[in-house]
């Protein structure tokens, strides 16, 4: 009996592993490609519905995510270069994506590193929000070129 119950428990775990995997790889695949930023809304700490439009300080920026899992930033002529990586969280509610990616602009050695949660798609777009430590929030919405 405790033979079967273990081997149930192994399974289901196996099985909920190998969706979670899944999961990933499908959301992986849609967002290779080059992206814009299309809106973006900066909230301060006490701004639950009303942020402010700061769309315009993204304008000229693309986002490129490839296959091997690294993307260029382009940004007015510079040139950011790195990894990234598409993760489930659990550690909320509810699962939800994260985006991670650490860049580097060669000529000048500065870095940008993106974190991203609350990373979903919808059709051809990217919605995800930037959590910073003092309550701020960036919320992003890209669109597939």
């Amino acid at each position: 009996m405790k033979c079967t119950h273990f081997g149930l428990l192994l399974l289901f775990s196996m099985a909920f592993t190998a969706c979670n995997h899944d999961v990933t790889l499908r959301q992986e695949k849609r967002i290779i490609g080059d992206w814009e930023f299309n809106k973006v809304r900066y909230f301060g700490r006490n701004d639950v519905f009303n942020g402010d439009n700061i769309t315009d300080e993204y304008d000229g920026i693309i986002l490129t995510f490839y296959e091997n899992k690294t993307m260029e930033y382009k940004d007015n002529g510079q040139i950011f270069s790195g990894e990234w990586d598409l993760k489930i969280d659990y550690s909320g509610d509810d699962s939800e994506f994260e985006l991670i990616a650490f860049l580097l602009e060669t000529n000048t050695n500065e870095t940008k590193t993106i974190v991203w949660d609350n990373v979903f798609f919808v059709n051809k777009k990217i919605n995800a929000t930037e959590t910073f430590d003092n309550g701020e929030r960036v919320e992003y919405r890209l669109e597939k070129w």
